[in-house]
């Protein structure tokens, strides 16, 4: 089977029922070129939706994924859409079941869909505090919090590196979200990957030549008392932690 190009991938599933969310063909080719460069094993997904960014590891790798989505219609789609590699994956529909393993080569980070970002997060940081080694993280879109999240878990794990997939117009599209890779560096003491951890969350934080950042800076100075609450909640949060 002749490999298809992104543009291709993101046609075949734009035209499905369920395709409002769907990766953009500016992320779809980052993956692809992602397997390409790596040889992939495990990978695991968190937010399968109907199968684009499944159908485009399969089809580029021979790794074995494992894809959580919680939502029923999602799920069916996603087995129908990745038919002939049905053997090479695992779909898990709730996200309170941990991963089958601590290992994996790239975990996708494109859900879970929730209307509430705070159990997003919650979600998240379940599947994700189990594993012990990662070697690349890759978010689709902004998803800043998952951003956070997902530096976090591998900061307690390795130093690393941020490489950023720049939004970009696309024939008949217009401009499109981009995403961001999370790829382990190496190994360190604690202080320094907490270090690390700081100087790459300023780094993506003062992006502001994403124009989804620029538009969220904007909002918030133009609404500055939601914005002190938003930090005092989380100095608060902060100290009942520590």
């Amino acid at each position: 089977m002749a490999k298809r190009k992104a543009q291709e991938i993101h046609a075949l599933f734009a035209s499905q029922v369920g395709a409002y969310a769907i990766a953009t063909p500016v992320n779809i080719e980052a993956v692809i070129e992602y397997c390409k460069s790596s040889k992939l094993r495990r990978v695991l997904e968190l937010g399968g939706g109907i199968g684009t960014l499944t159908y485009t590891v399969l089809s580029e790798s021979e790794a074995n994924v494992e894809v959580y989505e919680d939502n029923p219609y999602c799920r069916e789609q996603l087995v129908k859409n990745i038919g002939q590699w049905r053997d090479r994956v695992k779909v898990i529909a709730s996200y309170d079941v941990l991963p089958s393993t601590v290992f994996y080569d790239l975990v996708i980070i494109d859900g879970p869909d929730c209307d509430d970002l705070l159990e997003r997060d919650r979600k998240t940081r379940n599947v994700l505090s189990s594993l012990r080694d990662i070697d690349c993280f890759f978010i689709e879109g902004s998803r800043y919090s998952q951003r956070r999240i997902a530096q976090r878990v591998m900061s307690n794990l390795n130093t690393y590196t941020l490489d950023r997939v720049r939004g970009r117009k696309v024939a008949e599209l217009g401009l499109v979200k981009g995403g961001l890779f999370i790829r382990k560096k190496g190994t360190a003491e604690e202080g320094v990957r907490k270090l690390g951890y700081l100087f790459w969350l300023l780094y993506d934080t003062c992006d502001f030549l994403d124009p989804r950042r620029r538009q969220k800076v904007a909002r918030r100075m133009l609404n500055p008392s939601k914005t002190i609450m938003r930090l005092w909640r989380k100095v608060v949060n902060f100290l009942k932690k520590t």
